[in-house]
């Protein structure tokens, strides 16, 4: 079978030869694990874009296209793919309605 070793300098005792099982440990080797925990998405953490969308249409009045683009940061035909499609998926009626000439959309009640 095969060992993989590797040879560190130590200048007091002069060359030493380490198999992969004995082989010094870097303290850095595991510094990842730790950070990835810490990054886990907390009840605080900013609200998703599709609940910012949400908080939007259940304002008085709506969203129109255009301010949901902007709050999202999405292109108009993905912005009308979530109201088309996750937002009814996850239960949301999504109504609109034509108001000086601008197309307002909101949620509605559930039929």
């Amino acid at each position: 079978m095969f060992c993989h070793s590797r040879r560190v300098k130590n200048d007091r005792l002069g060359d030493k030869l380490f198999s992969s099982d004995s082989a010094p440990k870097s303290p850095h080797r595991n510094r990842h694990k730790a950070t990835s925990s810490a990054n886990a998405k907390t009840p605080s953490a900013t609200p998703t874009k599709l609940e910012q969308m949400i908080a939007l249409l259940n304002q008085k009045d709506g969203a129109s296209l255009e301010e949901l683009c902007i709050a999202t940061g999405w292109q108009s035909h993905s912005v009308r793919g979530a109201l088309a499609g996750a937002l009814k998926k996850k239960g949301h009626v999504i109504t609109s309605e034509k108001i000086d000439s601008v197309q307002r959309y909101r949620i509605g009640d559930p039929s």
